[in-house]
Parts: C-alpha cells; sequence; structure tokens
C-alpha cells in the first residue's frame, strides 16, 4: 500500500477561459507512515505514563496502595467527610505474631501470607470510597466512607473468620493457622480534625485489640 498526494490546478486561455488542468502527483507515503509512528509513539508514552503513575502508588508485593498513596487519600476523604459531615473509619489491621511466622517458615512465605491476607482486604473494602494500603511490613491501613460503627464492627467481625478461614498454618498461634487483630475508629470529623488525630487513634486501637490477645478487634 502507498499513498499520493494530488495536488490539481486549473489552466485558463487569455480570454479567462478554464482549458483543461494539470495535475501532480507525489508519493507521501514515507511522511504518512512517520506521522502514524509518531501518533502510535504518543499514545504508547501516554499509556506507559498512566502505567507508572498507578505503579507508583502500589505496593509491589500485594498491589494494594502503598503509604504514600494511602496519605494523600485519607486527607481527601478526611477533607469530604468534613464538608458533608459523612462518618469516616479508618482501620488497622496487624498479623498476629508475624515475626515468629516468618522466623519458623521463612520469608517468602511471609510474603505469600502477607498477599493472601492483603488481596482478601482489598476485595472486602473495594467501594470507590475506601482505600486499603500496606502500611508498614505486617500492617495495613485502611479508611472507608459512609459506613456505620456497627456496620463496621459486624464487617471486621467476618474479616477476622475468613482471615482464619484461608488455613495458613502457623505453629506459634494458639489458633494453628494466621489471625488478625484489628483497630479502628469510626466517626464523623469535626472541622479541627486531623490526618495524624485519626491514625493516632487507630493505633491506639489496635494496641487495645492486640492486648486482649490474638484474633481481636478494637472498633470506637
Amino acid at each position: 500500500m502507498f499513498w499520493n498526494e494530488l495536488n490539481i490546478s486549473g489552466v485558463r486561455d487569455a480570454s479567462g477561459t478554464l482549458t483543461h488542468f494539470i495535475g501532480i502527483a507525489q508519493d507521501v507515503t514515507a511522511r504518512i507512515l512517520l506521522s502514524q509512528q509518531l501518533h502510535q509513539s504518543k499514545l504508547d508514552l501516554h499509556t506507559l505514563n498512566q502505567q507508572l503513575h498507578t505503579l507508583s502508588n502500589l505496593d509491589p508485593l500485594i498491589g494494594v496502595s502503598n503509604r504514600s498513596h494511602f496519605d494523600a487519600q485519607l486527607a481527601q476523604m478526611l477533607q469530604t467527610s468534613q464538608r458533608t459531615h459523612s462518618q469516616l473509619s479508618v482501620l488497622k489491621v496487624d498479623l498476629d505474631q508475624f515475626k515468629r511466622f516468618t522466623e519458623r517458615y521463612g520469608r517468602p512465605a511471609g510474603d505469600v501470607c502477607l498477599r493472601m491476607v492483603g488481596e482478601y482486604l482489598a476485595k472486602s473494602f473495594a467501594r470507590a470510597s475506601d482505600c486499603v494500603s500496606r502500611y508498614d511490613d505486617d500492617e495495613f491501613a485502611i479508611v472507608s466512607m459512609g459506613a456505620t460503627t456497627e456496620g463496621l464492627q459486624e464487617h471486621v467481625g467476618k474479616l477476622r473468620d475468613h482471615v482464619r478461614a484461608l488455613s495458613i498454618p502457623h505453629s506459634d498461634s494458639p489458633y494453628g493457622v494466621v489471625t488478625i487483630c484489628v483497630g479502628g475508629i469510626s466517626l464523623t470529623p469535626l472541622r479541627d480534625t486531623t490526618t495524624a488525630t485519626l491514625l493516632k487513634q487507630a493505633d491506639t486501637a489496635l494496641h487495645e485489640a492486640k492486648r486482649r490477645g490474638s484474633d481481636c478487634e478494637c472498633i470506637v
């Protein structure tokens, strides 16, 4: 296949009467192909930039949000909740005795364990108004808008049940399988509420859950 560019001009005699036409054809195949290649390169670059932007927001092991992206999402959702006076929930999720797990089974097994738990958390909080992140080595953070305290407590209970049901062996656990502790808060933030305050309160709730033992929760 090739492309031609045809320019046609009319020719008139001395009286101004149109007598005939002259056409000049030029092979422009190379120019068309170059233009198409440039257009495709722009599309490929745009796609690549989008992919890089997405990857920069994700934890490479699990595929959930990383800490910096979570912090940005939390700040945005806090502003929305303050403006609309809607309920905002922040959770911290910790794998019980994870250090012992990796010491006994090895780091690769630990990575598989984190991935299994993280993927389930992401499925459980999959709305546009949810964000799940790997916040620390064996700790996840979740922010969710619109859930009531009672609804959140019920959801967290099911979350713990399902993680146990994954049946990831853990001989150092009193349950014989991997379990999680969950601490969190659910509230309508005030105008002066900050993300640091929310995270600190969620941490305090998580510490209380862990104080109670493995596979416990504390939602306030």
